[in-house]
């Protein structure tokens, strides 16, 4: 503990109730002193129990963010700082109830919760009782408040509003746009991929730019869109080994980079082939593509027993979810 730390301490110790809400914030970032949320509990509870509504607030965000995660206890402090007139403590409790944090999601309590706020024109209580209505599938509710918070730059409510709110591609490149502006980095893959699969929007070379500074950030989204430009070959030229080895830095990440790294072990794309992989990933993803991939490993024996049946129920599986190349292999194969 540095100097000035042990003197906040002294202070603390002695009943300052800036210095307890000064080293509870200290001990909850781990600033200056070990991270013990335990001795920012301390801290941070005395000064929210002599009635001070910073204290109170941040000690409703430990029980609500940290590990020392104990939702109870912060709607109960929280509550305190509500009767002080505090619009921020309304929005915490809200994002309890948004965020399933007593057992199950409550968007409709998250949405009592956070009207007040929202009405007042916080843009965060704007976004976050748009997406509450998103999840009560009340759509045209939804998209006024994210459209509200989105106004005020709220960038993940740009984000949000661009990709299920927006009538064209054009309205979506804008609004994606201020929210990249706005440091929203999801917003390079979307972007990203706008660039290069909408006609309206089309730019390969910027698409390919945006995704590939996502990638560079650590964004799985912007590598697994990259790592599929590089094969397809169409916004840039083919490179296996650089769709491989971006689908492998993303890593095990969701169904679409399952299929990218079934496909290329399955074809040896950018790695050599294997079989038993290429069938794992596939099996982890079942896309339309993975399945129609699964159907050719068990018609051709690729990693599995050769069964024609399942080949067929695969395919199957795959054309009813309108895949062409399964449509195909149906036909080719005598099999529909």
């Amino acid at each position: 503990m540095d100097y000035v730390t042990k003197s906040i301490k002294m202070r603390a110790d002695s009943g300052d109730l800036s210095a307890m809400l000064e080293l509870g914030g200290k001990f909850a970032r781990g600033d200056g002193v070990g991270r013990n949320l335990a001795k920012a509990e301390q801290y941070l509870l005395k000064a929210a129990e002599s009635g001070d509504l910073t204290a109170q607030l941040e000690l409703g965000k430990l029980y609500s963010e940290s590990e020392k995660f104990e939702p109870w206890k912060a709607k109960c402090v929280l509550e305190k700082a509500l009767a002080q007139g505090s619009d921020e403590a309304c929005i915490l409790i809200g994002l309890l109830y948004y965020n399933g944090a007593f057992d199950s999601y409550d968007y409709e309590t998250a949405v009592k919760w956070l009207r007040q706020p929202a009405e007042k024109g916080n843009s965060e209580a704007q976004f976050y009782i748009g997406s509450s209505y998103f999840e009560l599938n009340d759509d045209e509710k939804a998209f006024y408040w994210l459209k509200k918070a989105a106004e005020q730059n709220f960038a993940e409510a740009q984000y949000k509003y661009a990709l299920y709110a927006a009538d064209t591609d054009s309205e979506t490149e804008q609004w994606l746009l201020k929210a990249l502006e706005n440091g929203y980095v999801h917003a390079y893959c979307a972007l990203g991929r706008l660039y290069v699969y909408s006609d309206e929007c089309r730019d390969y070379a910027k698409g390919v730019e945006l995704l590939t500074a996502g990638a560079e950030k650590g964004i799985p989204d912007a590598m697994c869109s990259l790592a599929e430009c590089y094969y397809d070959g169409e916004a840039v030229g083919r490179d296996l080994d650089k769709a491989f080895y971006w689908y492998n830095r993303a890593g095990k990440y969701n169904v679409f980079n399952y299929f990218g790294l079934g496909r290329c072990y399955l074809y040896g794309a950018g790695v050599k082939s294997n079989y038993k992989k290429a069938v794992k990933f596939l099996k982890k993803s079942m896309t339309k593509e993975a399945l129609y991939e699964l159907g050719n490993c068990y018609y051709n024996g690729w990693g599995v027993k050769q069964d024609n049946e399942e080949a067929e129920k695969l395919w199957r599986q795959s054309a009813e979810q309108g895949y062409k190349e399964a449509e195909k292999a149906l036909e080719q194969y005598h099999v529909n």
